[in-house]
Order: structure tokens, then sequence, then C-alpha cells
């Protein structure tokens, strides 16, 4: 008996064919990383941490902003510490 490598898993997995929802996802979607330090940024993480939804939470408080401004795009009160 053979034992597939995980060079033979790996292309077998490549190889499968994608469902309808993987190719529209690869396509349309796109993903932000956020990066919280535990010390200094404890309340950012508290708060997501106690969210369930975590991504239309962030997603909302966007929205409330971007409604909030004269124009809905402009971005004159991000400083670097914020990007």
């Amino acid at each position: 008996m053979v034992r597939p490598t995980a060079l033979t898993l790996h292309s077998d997995m490549s190889e499968r064919q994608k469902t309808p929802q993987e190719r529209y996802a690869a396509k349309y979607r796109k993903q932000y990383n956020l990066s919280c330090f535990v010390h200094t940024e404890q309340d950012i993480i508290q708060k997501l941490d106690s969210m369930g939804n975590k991504s239309g939470y962030i997603k909302f408080l966007i929205r409330q902003d971007l409604a909030a401004r004269p124009g809905g795009t402009s971005d004159d009160e991000v400083t670097s510490d914020d990007q």
C-alpha cells in the first residue's frame, strides 16, 4: 500500500472541483486583517470578543461613520496610528 505524501494530498485538494460558492468568493471577496496589541488595545479586544458577528459589527460601524460624514467617503480624520 502506498501512503500519500503531503505533496500528493495537496495536489489532490487543489485539483478537486470547486463549488460555485468557492469560485464566487475567490473572485469577489476581499478580506482584511486587524491586529491589536493585548496590553494597549484591550478595550478593542474585549469589545470584539463580546460580539457574536464581528464582521457585521465592524461593517455597521463603518457604514455609520460614512453616513455621518459629508460626502460619505472623507477620511480626513484618519491618522497614521489608525491605519
